[in-house]
């Protein structure tokens, strides 16, 4: 039994090793008066089986208290479950993305609607991260 739980621990950290974020190119936001600012651009794939094209993905920031803020930006999935949003901010944020998905055992779309959430500390520029059933279990382990 000992072995096995190190078997996963293994597996866990070499999952979230190949699956980390990365962050590379800048990318800037203009806002309604012209006026450029530096940004972040969030990608990657939202996975309990890929989320179905039109998921919503929010990103909230969150504040000083740990809580979210008004503040958050929107977008929806492809039909991979990709998506691709800017963020007009740097700090904590909580990922969060709700809809169908495509049930492997089934082989069919989910029967019910899920949501599932991450946290990643936006920087400017362009950040790799997923959403997954990982990034949902260790968010509520912490």
């Amino acid at each position: 039994m000992k072995n096995l739980n190190n078997i996963l621990v293994l597996f866990v950290a070499i999952f979230f090793m190949f699956s980390g974020c990365s962050s590379s190119s800048d990318s800037s936001l203009s806002t309604e008066n012209n006026v450029t600012i530096d940004s972040a651009t969030l990608d990657g794939v939202a996975q309990k089986g890929p989320f179905l094209e039109g998921s919503s993905v929010v990103v909230y920031k969150i504040g000083d208290d740990f809580e979210r803020t008004k503040d958050s930006v929107e977008t929806t999935t492809d039909a991979t479950g990709h998506y691709n949003i800017s963020v007009p901010w740097e700090g904590l944020s909580e990922l969060e993305v709700s809809g169908y998905y495509y049930d492997e055992i089934t082989g069919e779309k989910s029967l019910d609607e899920i949501t599932i959430n991450s946290y990643v500390m936006v920087e400017k520029g362009e950040l790799s991260t997923n959403v997954n059933i990982f990034t949902y279990l260790h968010e509520y382990k912490h």
